[in-house]
């Protein structure tokens, strides 16, 4: 099964083999025992391309969350434990700070905070154990908690003449080109009335795509408070945003999630608060 997913994320025999440490021949022979065992082809063999049956694609993706759960419990048994945090961009400080050693102290297990793009997908193959979001992650193998919510500032490119007022209206975004974050941002176009969403609508898929078309003048945003008071990034304005939706920080976790370690940071995260500007109170 190892060999069989180093060779998915190879693409190729040659590279999977050395990564294994075998001989060409000996990771194909690997994969053929595997075939006969299952009796069924996984791999659709070509000189020219890699490609997968579709047992193959469902079998990849069972083999990443089997062999995550194998490597944990030898983990755990080892006697070293840790529960591994994924977020996309900026969590809220210090209130994390307060959460981590809150958490550490009551569990004796220490917390590894590791960033992803794709937070879904990142807990879905257990790549992480919990995910904190600034946006909900919808799917029907995950559930979100709403941890916080937080007033959101507008962020202005400083060579727009738009960076000197003091405050907007939520309404008025709709006049200006909006960047949005379509992969992890806490913006959407659902937050606003149908009748008056932005005409124009710039998207991106990372924070850092998004900073760039603010910095750059392309177009304006928004994010939570406490995120604007961390990022001070160079090139952009934050102004008060008036009558705008809240901006959330989500908990998620798979569903039907049993972990005591997992129930135990849900217990921390959701007992400590935050104030507007991120610090635990």
């Amino acid at each position: 099964m190892r060999a069989f997913t180093a060779l998915v994320q190879a693409e190729s025999f040659t590279a999977a083999s050395v990564q294994m440490h075998l001989t060409q021949p000996a990771l194909t022979r690997t994969i053929q025992q595997l075939e006969r065992a299952l009796g069924v082809p996984l791999v659709i063999r070509s000189s020219t391309r890699f490609e997968l049956t579709e047992a193959g694609v469902r079998f990849y993706e069972r083999s990443q969350r089997v062999l995550a759960e194998v490597d944990a419990s030898i983990t755990e048994a080892r006697g070293y434990r840790k529960l591994t945090i994924g977020f996309s961009w900026i969590l809220p400080h210090p209130w994390i700070l307060s959460v981590t050693d809150t958490y550490e102290k009551k569990s004796g297990v220490g917390i590894h905070l590791k960033r992803y793009d794709d937070l879904a997908s990142a807990l879905i193959h257990r790549d992480i154990d919990v995910a904190i979001a600034r946006h909900e992650l919808c799917s029907g193998e995950i559930i979100s908690i709403c941890l916080h919510s937080e007033p959101r500032v507008v962020a202005v490119g400083k060579r727009l003449e738009l960076s000197q007022r003091t405050s907007m209206e939520w309404n008025e975004l709709s006049n200006y080109p909006v960047v949005i974050n379509t992969t992890n941002g806490s913006t959407n176009l659902d937050q606003w009335d149908t009748n008056s969403r932005p005409q124009v609508v710039l998207t991106c898929e990372n924070y850092d795509e998004w900073a760039a078309l603010v910095a750059t003048g392309k177009g304006i945003g928004t994010l939570a408070k406490s995120a604007a008071d961390i990022a001070q990034f160079p090139g952009i304005t934050f102004l008060p945003l008036e009558n705008g939706p809240l901006a959330q920080l989500f908990l998620a976790i798979r569903r039907g999630e049993k972990s005591s370690l997992v129930n135990t940071f849900i217990e921390v995260a959701s007992s400590i608060p935050m104030d507007e500007s991120g610090r635990s109170n």
